[in-house]
């Protein structure tokens, strides 16, 4: 065989791992409804399986890329994948959901290998004159995968089960475990330094967990409680001892001397806070649409796509857009885009059209998707070469730190504004009931008792229960006339208060994105001006 055939299936091998990891993540968030009831579970158990994967994603980025320079890429790469497959097939048969998020967190670390090693593997296979050919599918591949993972998400987990999304990734790693054995040219080992940071791993994990566990559990717990206070200190002191350790540290986890780079950490910086659009457009809005429209799982993935093909549309718009305009406007307009979207979003109601929700999403990927093309492009670009690996790797942790914290705090706001206005609706039907001079006392009573047993999480077994009431206290037909008539009229109040605690959740999202903003008009690499003069 040809050498040039033998890269040629060697890149697709590669690519196919990048396709694997974009796919699963779009995949997986359009059936979080459909896992949340089928282990009925509450909302802020079943965000774990995003958080968890983006935390240690985050966590394990920079080491494995090391990693592979230590003993070799191609072996990393194989092993990763092969752990990746693995852990695919205990997500599909977790029988509960703590062992799906266990299988998520190792899903999480192989696809930090996977995506951290495939692409240098591609590129020092071709020439540097090839090595944009090599980027651009790797980019094309993924774009592709965000485009049909919604939808195909949604078909899977409606016409078959929702376990079948991570089976869907075991062809496809077999196929590119294949490829890469038999094409990729043998190992070379680029670094002979064995040294591990790994108490620099250890500390950025429990910063991340604590953080993440105090906000999705602390409407839980009260953050006033003790446990959740304890959280906040241990994020806290976790983070100071992992700055000292990395400072001190000569194989750190990271090097902090990049951060002295300023288009590097401004634009870093703002690329974590614009990780609100992901949080509101890729993940909670498929409660809504689930929960509040009453959608299908197929119906809300053929809505979510509209997301990724805003991303595909944005990469042509700033391919054209990047030749005349400067990074930093080039940015600013595509954040103003996606606060216009996030602002739209947060205008819907029940009644809301499907192609409206398209256009409010298509809007929220066009911005995100021309936005984060430009900041991780200026980032890099007073990078020195030899340094250029791991400031990628480093830029590409702290956009999932980003993504992790918008998620974890737009889901603490999220539960919060559901509680409030559920309490809202339930005592707006205590006080129905109350004057409700056609019901005797007895009825009215035992109604009352069951009300204020009801929390949201088993509101929708309320008439079960008024009807159980109503066996035991009357048969007056009169009476449960009444009662539905009360029932039906709080149902869609307490419908469009629901509606009104996503709402007024994305509404705050568009906060997170003012110091992105801000950062924007800062993100022009030096080098942009030394070419001008």
């Amino acid at each position: 065989m040809k050498d040039s055939k033998k890269k040629l299936l060697a890149l697709i091998g590669l690519v196919m791992s990048g396709f694997i990891g974009s796919l699963d993540s779009t995949i997986v968030n359009v059936s979080l409804p459909a896992i949340q009831q089928s282990f009925a579970v509450e909302f802020q158990g079943v965000m774990w399986i995003s958080t968890i994967f983006l935390l240690f994603n985050a966590s394990f980025l920079v080491t494995l890329a090391k990693l592979g320079d230590m003993f070799g890429r191609k072996k990393l790469f194989l092993i990763s994948l092969s752990v990746f497959t693995i852990s695919s097939v205990l997500c599909g048969i977790s029988p509960s959901l703590l062992i799906l998020i266990i299988a998520r967190a190792v899903q999480g670390i192989a696809s930090a290998g996977l995506m951290t090693i495939a692409i240098p593997i591609a590129i020092g296979m071709f020439s540097k004159e090839k090595s944009g050919m090599v980027a651009g599918v790797w980019g094309s591949s993924m774009a592709l995968a965000m485009a049909i993972g919604p939808s195909l998400g949604g078909f899977i987990t409606e016409k078959f089960n929702w376990r079948y999304i991570f089976y869907i990734n075991i062809p496809l790693a077999i196929i590119s475990y294949i490829l890469v054995t038999m094409f990729v040219y043998k190992d070379e080992i680029l670094s002979n330094n064995k040294k591990i940071d790994f108490v620099g791993i250890l500390f950025l994990s429990i910063s991340l967990f604590s953080l993440t566990y105090a906000l999705l559990e602390g409407n839980n717990y009260g953050f006033n409680s003790m446990k959740i206070l304890t959280l906040f200190a241990t994020t806290i002191l976790s983070t100071i001892v992992l700055l000292i350790i990395e400072k001190r540290n000569k194989n750190a986890l990271f090097d902090l001397s990049l951060f002295k780079i300023r288009s590097f950490t401004v634009s870093s910086v703002t690329l974590a806070f614009v990780g609100v659009v992901y949080a509101v457009c890729g993940s909670l809005i498929n409660f809504y649409l689930k929960g509040i429209l009453n959608y299908t799982t197929l119906q809300s993935g053929n809505i979510i796509a509209f997301l990724s093909i805003g991303f595909l549309v944005s990469s042509i718009i700033a391919g054209i857009l990047s030749t005349k305009l400067k990074f930093s406007t080039l940015s600013f307009i595509a954040v103003i885009i996606c606060m216009g979207s996030l602002y739209l979003i947060s205008t819907i109601n029940p009644n809301v059209s499907i192609n409206t929700l398209r256009l409010y999403l298509f809007l929220g990927g066009l911005g995100n998707g021309i936005v984060g093309g430009q900041l991780v492009a200026s980032a890099l670009a007073d990078i020195p070469k030899e340094k250029n690996g791991q400031a990628s790797g480093v830029n590409r942790m702290i956009a999932n730190i980003g993504n992790l914290l918008c998620l974890s705090i737009l889901s603490a706001i999220l539960i919060s504004n559901e509680n409030y206005y559920f309490n809202s609706s339930k005592n707006e039907m205590i006080n129905s009931i109350k004057l409700e001079s056609r019901l005797n006392s007895n009825v009215k009573n035992d109604i009352i008792v069951q009300l204020q047993k009801t929390d949201k999480n088993n509101y929708n077994k309320l008439p079960e229960k008024i009807n159980s009431v109503l066996k035991n206290t009357s048969k007056s037909k009169e009476t449960a006339y009444i009662l539905k008539s009360i029932i039906s009229k709080d149902t869609k109040y307490t419908r469009e208060n629901t509606s009104k605690a996503f709402t007024d959740t994305f509404r705050i999202s568009i906060l997170g994105l003012i110091p992105a903003l801000i950062l924007s008009l800062f993100v022009n690499p030096k080098c942009l001006y030394k070419r001008k003069e």
